[in-house]
């Protein structure tokens, strides 16, 4: 199992989560510790044994963001048997998309090493913030609260397709969208 970014349907991020998440008003933060005597994903054995594996999820207005991970307590000879899962996700209506980072440390590489995986994917996140009184808003505020995935799919050498989504919360407008895109480059 290598480094990847992948864009999920909600049944796989529901499957994929300890923790069940839905849109909610108020600001829900939930942790679990589970241990196992082993860790398998989806039916292969990753040489843990005895592993830790916490979960941290918060939740707020349809979004959701969650870290999970897996750490061997007793490989003694490969004490980096571990796993690091992020997904940010959004719900509404009968809309629900979820955008996962599965990280495997594997033996001994370190997280965010996505040399030799598929990992191509840019993650930016932004917070616009006014200090004052002004176009934006009547007074300091947050205005604006994203994160951007995007991705070049190159469909030949001079040719490539820019796409991304982007999630956005306007605290000041009580506010947020999901937003897609895409272009042509060459």
């Amino acid at each position: 199992m290598k480094t990847k970014t992948i864009l999920t349907l909600a049944l796989e991020a529901a499957l994929a989560l300890p923790a069940s998440l839905s849109a909610q008003d108020k600001l829900t933060v939930n942790g679990r510790i589970d241990l196992v005597n082993n860790y398998v994903w989806r039916g292969m054995g990753q040489n843990s044994g005895f592993s830790v594996q916490p979960t941290l999820s918060l939740a707020y207005k349809g979004f959701s963001l969650s870290a999970w991970g897996s750490q061997s307590l007793t490989n003694n000879a490969d004490r980096n048997v571990q796993e690091q899962d992020i997904s940010l996700g959004y719900s509404a209506g009968g809309f629900s998309a979820t955008v996962t980072d599965y990280w495997w440390g594997g033996l001994h590489q370190p997280y965010g090493y996505y040399k030799h995986g598929p990992a191509d994917i840019t993650l930016i996140p932004s917070v616009g913030f006014t200090p004052w009184k002004g176009y934006y808003h009547d007074g300091a505020a947050f205005t604006d609260i994203s994160l951007k995935a995007s991705k070049e799919i190159a469909l030949s050498g001079k040719v490539s397709v820019p796409m991304f989504v982007q999630a956005i919360v306007s605290p000041t407008n009580d506010h947020v969208y999901l937003v897609a895109g895409m272009g042509i480059g060459f």
